[in-house]
């Protein structure tokens, strides 16, 4: 789970199911400027894949004296998803935290004037070559947000509870980018809601507006939704090693060249041997003193022979 050191006691993560997706640390997050406490991650998304998004308060967040809501509002792709309020009363007795879940998009069926959830998924996005400058433009500014789940974390006063918003609209969107819009950007996916959402209970809907001493959130958490071959090509995690190449255990499948090869490299291995073999040895008896000044070995010295001699002959 994503948490700020700045605001403890906020946490927020995404699942696919039901799992806590892996978080990799964002290189670039301290070059971006921020007007609170931000958390930057990357997750890997997979073609289809829905996902949904948690966050939770528990007892190490500072409350303070004052009465407030803290109010999470999710944003995919740069349009908002959806908002959810907890109280210091909504903490558990027991573990003293409140754990919120969100599922996708709550709205109203203008078929069946039932309530759904539409749950969002990530979508793969087609890249296509096209030299409209026009469109090019339109693509980039598509893709400035995209890719992107963010939660806002805010200090709110309650209001309302008998708000009705506008029924926002969460229709299918095809992602076909024009290649010079993402201008490097390694975008593999983006996020689009299932068609038959499934029936839910009517939401209840608060009205809240930032407490005054607050300029905007007190935190933020960002994640960075790619594909693995995507997180790969910015270096977020490391390229697989190439793999070594095969060698072929049947020698008639090798080429002329390959053969060719071989058999000189065991050519020169008998050669070796043969002239190793050739050389003449030199054996010397254990004790002979060598003379390493002289050009040749000196010959050995010729055994004398042992005879008996008789001294009383005249």
């Amino acid at each position: 789970m994503a948490i700020l050191e700045d605001v403890p006691g906020i946490k927020v993560t995404i699942r696919v199911g039901g799992v806590n997706c892996t978080e990799y640390d964002d290189p670039d997050a301290e070059d971006e400027q921020t007007s609170c406490s931000t958390s930057s991650k990357y997750i890997e998304s997979v073609d289809d894949s829905e996902f949904s998004i948690h966050w939770e308060v528990n007892s190490d967040y500072a409350w303070g004296p004052k009465p407030y809501l803290l109010d999470a509002d999710i944003y995919i792709d740069g349009h908002w998803l959806m908002g959810s309020v907890v109280s210091v009363a909504r903490l558990s007795n027991i573990d003293g935290k409140c754990e919120v879940s969100n599922f996708g998009a709550t709205r109203l069926c203008p078929e069946t004037g039932s309530w759904v959830v539409r749950k969002p998924k990530f979508s793969a996005v087609k890249i296509v070559e096209d030299t409209d400058q026009g469109r090019i433009e339109r693509d980039h500014e598509v893709v400035k947000e995209l890719a992107n789940i963010t939660v806002k974390i805010s200090r709110v006063i309650d209001g309302s509870f008998n708000y009705s918003p506008n029924n926002q609209d969460t229709a299918d969107t095809s992602f076909e980018l024009a290649e010079k819009s993402l201008k490097g950007k390694a975008i593999s996916h983006g996020t689009t809601f299932s068609t038959i959402g499934s029936s839910t209970q009517k939401p209840e809907f608060a009205k809240v507006r930032i407490i005054p001493e607050d300029d905007g959130p007190i935190a933020v958490f960002l994640f960075k939704y790619r594909s693995k071959e995507a997180l790969k090509h910015e270096l977020i995690i490391p390229r697989s090693p190439s793999p070594e190449p095969a060698v072929p255990d049947d020698f008639a499948i090798l080429t002329d060249a390959e053969k060719d090869r071989l058999a000189r490299d065991r050519f020169e291995e008998l050669k070796i041997k043969r002239e190793l073999k050739t050389e003449p040895v030199i054996k010397r008896e254990f004790g002979d003193t060598i003379d390493l000044t002289q050009d040749e070995s000196p010959h050995r010295p010729a055994k004398r022979v042992a005879r008996c001699i008789d001294l009383t002959e005249d």
